[in-house]
């Protein structure tokens, strides 16, 4: 089987929290129609979605609504890693620990991401990967695209799991749609964490968020995903996603609303 990962970050260049995410999705199902419509449409620029962006533009709204319904109707054909990370205060800015931090933040929680998405499959699978990372200025200068693939591959054969990275390509916004659903589900994570209600746009973010979370397709693949946080532990811990989720919408007046005119 072959599949395509697709990889990105949220929060990188603002506070925390900072989030890592990989999207697998088999390339049967990414080779289908709808995604290669939505791949057209952005090379053609009839479609940009930037959570960072993203003001409550009525227009905006149903294009992501729309990406959402028709792109989450395959996704218990997908399979999401995501990782909250925070960056140990021991670390001043400036010094040599920041950018050995740095080095390695850009290339072992990525791999960290990769792997988890490509490994315990079942011994009669053999998996075959294509990589897609945002094309950022952080990742060149690690050169993460080379590292990860041999990394990877280095990997699976010591611990012999059944993938092989057969390429590994930076992408340029507003090329693959899996680019630009990664990016989007990462920043509604992150919104989800913030849970801030302290300005009118954060305000307006968490609103759109809700109706989103209104799509059964969606809220069931968002509380489904594997999170992790690492705070400088020795391991990454791994955290039920959904009781941020729940967290979240109890705070939210348009979900309670939402709740209640089900139950009329």
């Amino acid at each position: 089987m072959n599949v395509k990962i697709f990889f990105d970050e949220s929060g990188k260049r603002t506070d925390k929290p900072t989030t890592m995410g990989g999207l697998l999705i088999p390339s049967n199902v990414y080779n289908f129609k709808i995604f290669n419509e939505y791949n057209e449409k952005l090379k053609n620029g009839d479609f940009k979605i930037h959570w960072t962006d993203f003001k409550g533009n009525y227009n905006q709204k149903q294009l992501i609504k729309k990406l959402v319904t028709d792109l989450m109707k395959f996704s218990s054909m997908f399979s999401f890693n995501a990782i909250n990370y925070v960056k140990p205060n021991v670390i001043k800015p400036n010094s040599m620990c920041n950018n050995d931090f740095e080095k390695m933040i850009y290339t072992k929680l990525p791999e960290r991401i990769f792997y988890g998405l490509l490994r315990f499959h079942g011994c009669s699978s053999n998996i075959s990967a294509n990589l897609f990372i945002e094309d950022a200025t952080e990742y060149h200068k690690v050169k993460l695209s080379d590292k990860i693939k041999e990394q990877l591959n280095i990997q699976a054969m010591y611990r012999s799991e059944n993938f092989s990275i057969s390429d590994c390509d930076y992408k340029s916004k507003n090329v693959e749609i899996g680019v630009e659903l990664t990016d989007l589900i990462l920043g509604i994570i992150r919104t989800i964490i913030l849970n801030n209600k302290e300005s009118k746009s954060k305000i307006i973010k968490n609103n759109f968020v809700v109706e989103l979370l209104e799509i059964e397709d969606f809220y069931t693949f968002l509380s489904n995903i594997k999170y992790f946080e690492w705070t400088g532990a020795y391991d990454l811990k791994e955290i039920n996603f959904s009781q941020y989720i729940e967290l979240f919408l109890s705070q939210q007046d348009s979900w309670l609303d939402y709740l209640f005119g089900l139950n009329e």
